[in-house]
């Protein structure tokens, strides 16, 4: 999963690219805490979740996003979601040809010439130094040996 945070007009906010998603979507509460303007969906539909919840899509806003040097705005759905502030799916990635490197979990898109490549940020939880690591398999003295 990659995960970073990104200014969002005046805020700023979780972001989430997840390739698998059909959809560029902001949660309701995002909507309401950055005031912006949601109006109908020009195309009402439903999404269902990996639950089999079903959930319809009634209205839509226009999200300010920073993501390094490029400022734009986008469409994106209204559904209520706490994996993220913004979700970035397919749509977002076809329309920058964004080139994604799974070994390094980032994204890159060209903005006025120059490339762009998005990091993710880092764990929001750290384990402690005195947290012992769970060990699935013990080896055993010969194989140590190798």
């Amino acid at each position: 999963i990659f995960q970073t945070y990104v200014p969002c007009g005046t805020n700023r906010c979780q972001l989430v690219i997840d390739g698998g998603s059909t959809l560029n979507v902001i949660s309701k509460a995002a909507v309401d805490r950055l005031h912006l303007q949601a109006e109908p969906h020009p195309h009402p539909f439903h999404v269902c979740w990996v639950d089999n919840t079903k959930l319809p899509v009634t209205e839509r806003c226009l999200v300010p996003l920073q993501l390094g040097p490029c400022h734009e705005r986008l469409y994106c759905d209204i559904l209520p979601m706490s994996v993220a502030h913004v979700l970035l799916g397919r749509p977002w990635l076809y329309d920058h040809c964004v080139r994604s490197c799974g070994r390094e979990n980032t994204y890159t898109f060209q903005h006025e010439g120059k490339n762009i490549t998005l990091t993710p940020s880092n764990p929001a939880v750290r384990p402690t130094k005195d947290v012992q690591p769970t060990l699935l398999l013990r080896e055993k003295a010969s194989e140590h040996r190798l």
